[in-house]
C-alpha cells in the first residue's frame, strides 16, 4: 500500500504539516518538530515561507469514523467524529457496505459450488 502525504487533522499543532509528515515518514512527530524549528532558525525564517506553501500545496487528510475507532482515536461519543461532513461520512458507509454485499455474494456463491460438489 503506498503512503500520501497529508495535512494531519489528528496530530496538529498549527496546520498539521509536521503530523502529516511524521505519518508518512513513520517516525514519531516531536522528532519532526524539533528538527522543524532547528532548520527554521538556521535558515533565518526561509523555513517558513516553505512550510506556508506545504500548507497550500498539501491536501487535507481525510479520516472517517470507521478509521478513528480502528485506529483507537476516537472524538466523540461512540467514536463519532463531529468535525466529520455527514453526507461524505454517508456515502463512504454505503460504499462500505455495498463491498461488504459483494463479498458476501461470492462467499454464499463458493458455498453453494462447494455443496454442490460435495
Amino acid at each position: 500500500m503506498r503512503r500520501k502525504l497529508y495535512l494531519s487533522v489528528t496530530d496538529k499543532k498549527l496546520f498539521g504539516v509536521c503530523g502529516g509528515w511524521a505519518q508518512f515518514l513513520d517516525v514519531n512527530v516531536t522528532v519532526i518538530r524539533l528538527i522543524s524549528v532547528i532548520v527554521l532558525l538556521i535558515s533565518s525564517g526561509m523555513f517558513a515561507v516553505i512550510y506556508l506553501i506545504a500548507v497550500m500545496i498539501t491536501p487535507k487528510e481525510q479520516r472517517t469514523v470507521f478509521d478513528d475507532v480502528v485506529s483507537n482515536r476516537a472524538f466523540g461519543w461512540q467514536g463519532y467524529d463531529a468535525r466529520s461532513i455527514p453526507e461524505q461520512e454517508y456515502a463512504m458507509l454505503l460504499q462500505q457496505m455495498e463491498l461488504i454485499h459483494v463479498r458476501l455474494n461470492h462467499i454464499e456463491a463458493e458455498m453453494h459450488i462447494r455443496k454442490q460438489k460435495g
